[in-house]
Parts: structure tokens; C-alpha cells; sequence
């Protein structure tokens, strides 16, 4: 089975328990996983430092405002070359090690940044504040590897000591969502939309998780929150339109697409169509993809085989020829 080769993929889990794969756009970095990654808490703040200052303490404090801005601006690259220049005269300052870590999450070195993460949690010594961001990032990091129970584990401890986290809460909740412990979902998700109404990762974040757990109604009304809050959320529109599909109002989710989106939006919607068990539909909406797109469309075609595929089986348990 086969979603637009433009749009990452995320298992969850549907609402009879079985393995599903859904279509998800990247957010800056989630789509649902990249969206946990958009709501990493990049609160590093600089050191700041006295007039009177030694000139190796204030070069530091410069360097020290130069990664987080970077880091604070989506410039991840940038941020893990500065916090290394940091962490090699000081290998075991926690605040660099924590900002390193987050930037590795961006860039996708998982590994690293767990590792980072986790030494930074160990040292923060005092600072309940530097201690929740290393276990919020080192509990993303394992949800972004498909370890949700110790992902769990990190972000339950991030949100006791920082209970105004919102972000911490929505990638609780994400973690509670890979388990399909929708209930616990829905709590979390809900803590970090009433610290953050107006953030629109966490409404796209929480209508996701209700999407997962099959609650189509609710969850395009969440979608519909996070645009109002966030015009410019890729990722709240997708799912917008997948819930609206997945609910069977196809004509609903395929209005207003750009030409240049709609063969992956009439795959979406197919695919859409396939797990309501709305084959006629399913069909021909992978078909108008491949009609629509400028060359040939793999995904749908793909889609189209597997179709076949079940049909044909579900034609021999019926005894048809």
C-alpha cells in the first residue's frame, strides 16, 4: 500500500486495533512525528554576561546567544557546530549539551541525540527547567525511533518537573498515541491545548491523535483549530483533508487543492477510501491521480495493484469466479 511518495508515512493504530499506515506532511521538520519534532521546547536561553566580564567568559555568552538563536530560527546545523565549540572547551556544560541534543533531533541523528540528551539530564544539577528540556528532547528522540514506552517514561518525568510545558504534553501524548492508549492521549493533549490554545501544533497534534483512535468528526475539528491558530500549518491541512476522506466526504476533502497537489491528494483520498472498505471509490480516485499527475504516478499505481489484489480475494471468500 502506498501514500504519495511526497508525504512521510506514521504507523498508528485504527480504532480495531490493526496496523495502519497514514499519510502525514512535514511541518518544518511532523507531519506527527514531525510534528513531536516542530514541538521540541527550544527555550535555551543565552548566558548572559556583566560589562565587567573576563573576555573568554563574554566570547562564551556570545557564543552560547549565537547557537540558541540558531537554534531557535529552524538552523540546526549551524546551532551543532556552535554548541561543539562550546562542549570542547566545556565537555560537560549541561545547557550546551542540552541545546546539541535538540539540534540533533532536527537533524535527524537520533542516536546522538538521546545520548546528548541524557548526559545533559544527569548534570543539570539544580535546574528542574534544564533537566525537563533534556528529557522532553531525549523522550522525543525515542519516539522518533519507536520506543514509545521509554519515551514515556522521559516525558512523564519532563512534564513533573515542568507541568507548564505544553510542548512536553504533546509528545506525552504522542507517546500514550503509539500505544493506543487513547484515553491517556486525550488527557495529555488536552493539558497542552489549554496551556497553548492558540498553538497550532498542539491542536494539529491532538487531532491527529484522534484521528488514530477513529474519532474522524472531532479530529477535523481540531484541524480546523489549528488552521485558525496557524494559517501556515502544512501538516493541519493534510490531515484536514484525510479526516474528511476517512469520514467519506471526499468531494469535501478534495476541494480547493492546488493543481499541482492534487494527484497526491486524490491518492490521499483514495487510500482514504480503501480503509473504509469503499473500493469503487478507492479505484477510481487513483485513477483521476494518475490522470491528474504530469507523469506517471507510481503511488497510486501501486495502489491500484494492491486494490486489485483484495478484491480478488475477497472475491475467491465470497466463492465468485
Amino acid at each position: 500500500m502506498r501514500v504519495s511518495q511526497r508525504r512521510p508515512l506514521h504507523r498508528v493504530r485504527s480504532e480495531r486495533g490493526r496496523s495502519t499506515t497514514w499519510p502525514l506532511l512535514p511541518a518544518g521538520g511532523w507531519a506527527v512525528a514531525a510534528l513531536v519534532v516542530a514541538a521540541i521546547a527550544l527555550s535555551g536561553c543565552a548566558t548572559g554576561a556583566s560589562e565587567a566580564a573576563p573576555a573568554s567568559v563574554e566570547a562564551s555568552a556570545q557564543l552560547r546567544e549565537r547557537a540558541s538563536m540558531a537554534l531557535e530560527t529552524g538552523r540546526a546545523a549551524q546551532a551543532k557546530q556552535l554548541y561543539e565549540s562550546i562542549l570542547a572547551a566545556a565537555p560537560d556544560d549541561p545547557e550546551a549539551l542540552t541545546g546539541l541534543g535538540e539540534a540533533e533531533v532536527l537533524l535527524r541523528e537520533y542516536r546522538d541525540a538521546l545520548a546528548h540528551s541524557r548526559k545533559a539530564a544527569q548534570l543539570s544539577g539544580e535546574r528542574p527547567d534544564l533537566e525537563a528540556r533534556a528529557r522532553h528532547n531525549a523522550g522525543v528522540a525515542l519516539l522518533l525511533t519507536d520506543r514509545p514506552e521509554e519515551a514515556k517514561r522521559e516525558l512523564e518525568v519532563a512534564v513533573a518537573l515542568d507541568p507548564a510545558s505544553w510542548r512536553a504534553w504533546s509528545a506525552l501524548g504522542r507517546a500514550h498515541d503509539a500505544q493506543g492508549a487513547w484515553e491517556e492521549a486525550r488527557a495529555a493533549h488536552e493539558r497542552a491545548v489549554a496551556l497553548a490554545s492558540d498553538e497550532g501544533a498542539a491542536l494539529n497534534n491532538f487531532g491527529m491523535s484522534r484521528l488514530s483512535a477513529g474519532d474522524q468528526e472531532e479530529a477535523a475539528a481540531l484541524f480546523v483549530r489549528a488552521l485558525e491558530a496557524s494559517p501556515d500549518l502544512a501538516a493541519a491541512e493534510t490531515n484536514l483533508r484525510l479526516a474528511l476522506a476517512l469520514d467519506g466526504r471526499y468531494d469535501e476533502a478534495l476541494a480547493g487543492v492546488d493543481a499541482a497537489e492534487m494527484p497526491d491528494a486524490l491518492n490521499n483520498a483514495g487510500y482514504a477510501a480503501l480503509l473504509r472498505g469503499d473500493y469503487a471509490q478507492a479505484r477510481s480516485l487513483f485513477l483521476r491521480a494518475i490522470d491528474a499527475s504530469p507523469d506517471f504516478y507510481e503511488p497510486a499505481a501501486s495502489n491500484l495493484r494492491f486494490l486489485s489484489t483484495l478484491e480478488q480475494r475477497q472475491s475467491a471468500a465470497q466463492g465468485r469466479p
